[in-house]
């Protein structure tokens, strides 16, 4: 996959109207991460009926439906691991699980492997967070559910087909730590010795292109000429799967950068005393959804 391809990947996509800036820049960090290989990181808010987009407060299967995908099985079996992780992280004893979801090469759908781990924590307010770490990968399918059946062997038993493992959310418990997970993974998750991490001005000045309704295909081509994007193919961004969804919605928030934070402010907006959501300069008041540059 070059980065050609990736460029004109880019410039196919279509919003709706204009994200703020706090969406636009998950949305510049995520094709940043998968195009060079690095773990993304994201986190939903978690709620008796189900998981939520932090930044929008939707569900995510309002978001994610069946028609989301362009494959008709794969947009099934998307929203059927939406909804096990809408019943695993409501009970009180789910800790960490696992989807992994094996290439399709082949077929033209997916390029790599697609590992998520996802790990149930709270806020200091006591309000339950589903924090998930991508990570792609490359092998064949075949290893995939060999690495599986050796990692989780009481829960893939009598697994047959890779297919069975992409539709199944692995509930893992204390079984495996995520430690060992990684290291089964990581002799085949491609190594990029060159890779350099954008700089917050960069990340600023393209989310800045997505508010202002840029041309998408100029947008492409900023975050190749600023090595922004990498070579290594977009599995989901664009294609009919997951982002593109997120992107026809305005919901291209899925992803939330490292280093996310909490703490009680009052919000400029609302003036009422919350418990406020950090991510990337940015504060979020979980009253009235609006979004300002942290100064509290």
């Amino acid at each position: 996959m070059s980065l050609e391809r990736n460029v004109r990947t880019v410039a196919a996509y279509r919003y709706v109207e204009a994200p703020n800036i706090q969406t636009a820049v998950l949305h510049i960090d995520s094709i940043h991460k998968e195009s060079n290989r690095q773990p993304d990181k994201y986190f939903f808010w978690v709620d008796k009926w189900g998981i939520v987009d932090p930044a929008t407060g939707k569900y995510i299967h309002d978001i994610i439906t069946p028609e989301s995908h362009r494959n008709p099985y794969l947009g099934l079996v998307e929203f059927s691991i939406i909804s096990q992780l809408d019943a695993w992280s409501s009970k009180p004893q789910s800790t960490v699980s696992a989807w992994i979801s094996t290439e399709l090469n082949n077929e033209k759908e997916y390029p790599d492997n697609k590992l998520v781990i996802h790990e149930i924590q709270k806020s200091p307010a006591g309000q339950r967070i589903l924090h998930n770490t991508l990570i792609i990968f490359k092998c064949s399918r075949e290893e995939v559910l060999l690495i599986a059946q050796k990692l989780f062997p009481s829960k893939t038993t009598g697994m047959k087909s890779p297919e069975e493992l992409r539709c199944t959310l692995i509930d893992i418990g204390e079984t495996v730590s995520v430690v060992d997970i990684l290291e089964a993974i990581s002799v085949y998750v491609p190594k990029n010795k060159n890779y350099v991490p954008m700089t917050p001005e960069t990340r600023l000045y393209l989310g800045q292109l997505l508010v202002n309704r840029a041309p998408s295909y100029y947008i492409a081509q900023e975050m190749a000429k600023l090595g922004v994007m990498g070579e290594n193919a977009l599995t989901c961004v664009g294609g009919g799967g997951t982002y593109s969804s997120l992107i026809e919605s305005n919901s291209v928030s899925f992803n939330t950068p490292e280093g996310v934070r909490f703490l009680e402010c009052t919000c400029p907006f609302c003036q009422q005393k919350v418990t406020a959501t950090i991510a990337g300069g940015t504060i979020t008041c979980p009253r009235c959804n609006q979004s300002s540059i942290y100064t509290c």
